[in-house]
């Protein structure tokens, strides 16, 4: 009702932590867990989805995206964002 959105995915792992289906992402960055209204879910942990935003051609809605993560959740923003950092008249953290 407010304009979010909840991106899915759909994965399996073998015993040893492989993945056979779905988006190939880690198995270590799918052992995150949170809420939604109230409901517990498994999820991608802030770190994995900072990380996973950076290694391609970064935009604004990705700046947005891992601002939001990093104040949220006291990240620090990765270096690739400094030109968006410098735009936004944050200070580095680093």
């Amino acid at each position: 009702d407010q304009g979010h959105e909840i991106d899915f995915h759909s994965c399996t792992f073998d015993a040893e932590g492989n993945n056979i289906f779905g988006v190939p992402y880690p198995f270590a960055s799918l052992q995150g867990r949170g809420a939604i209204n109230g409901f517990p879910v498994k999820c991608v942990p802030a770190e994995w989805l900072v990380q996973f935003h950076t290694g391609y051609k970064l935009d604004e809605n990705d700046y947005r995206d891992v601002k939001a993560l990093c104040q949220q959740f006291g990240l620090e923003i990765p270096s690739e964002y400094s030109e968006f950092v410098a735009a936004d008249g944050l200070k580095s953290e680093s």
